[in-house]
């Protein structure tokens, strides 16, 4: 019995976990997340933007790690001073989905202009990677890895 066990066992594990028609409409779903997500970014539509994010977010920027309240609060504030982003250009978009269907990375360039509160304006290209999670309410963002790209950038305006 054990060996009928682990034979089949083995047998399970080596199939697909999903089927190329689900893999390619979570490829999509995932796709259409980052995207929104970015579109949400450019326009400074918070209200829009925090709903592409779990909220047990963690993230990576160049200051260092946030949690979405800190991310919350920070971005928030940036936006009432004044600050906004003009400008966010997704490129370069690999998606890699889990065996199971319900994880992702989604890794990119980011070409984004943004004002200070301050009204200087920089455009940089940034690497992001978002790892999603497919929970109840559809994919969520729940890690963001967002640092400068080696690429060059447009600099200050």
């Amino acid at each position: 019995m054990t060996v009928a066990f682990a034979a089949a066992f083995f047998a399970l594990a080596l199939q697909p976990a999903v089927t190329p028609d689900a893999r390619a409409k979570a490829e999509e779903q995932v796709k259409n997340a980052v995207l929104g997500s970015n579109i949400a970014y450019a326009k400074n539509d918070l209200a829009v933007y925090w709903t592409f994010f779990a909220p047990d977010l963690s993230q990576w920027l160049p200051e260092g790690r946030l949690d979405l309240p800190g991310y919350k609060k920070q971005w928030e504030k940036f936006v009432r001073d004044g600050g906004r982003v003009e400008q966010a250009d997704v490129s370069d978009l690999v998606i890699q989905l889990g065996p199971s269907g319900d994880a992702a990375v989604a890794s990119y360039q980011l070409t984004v202009t943004t004002r200070q509160p301050d009204g200087k304006a920089s455009t940089d290209v940034m690497q992001e990677s978002d790892t999603l999670f497919k929970r109840l309410n559809g994919w969520k963002i729940v890690h963001l890895h967002y640092s400068p790209s080696k690429a060059k950038s447009g600099g200050e305006r």
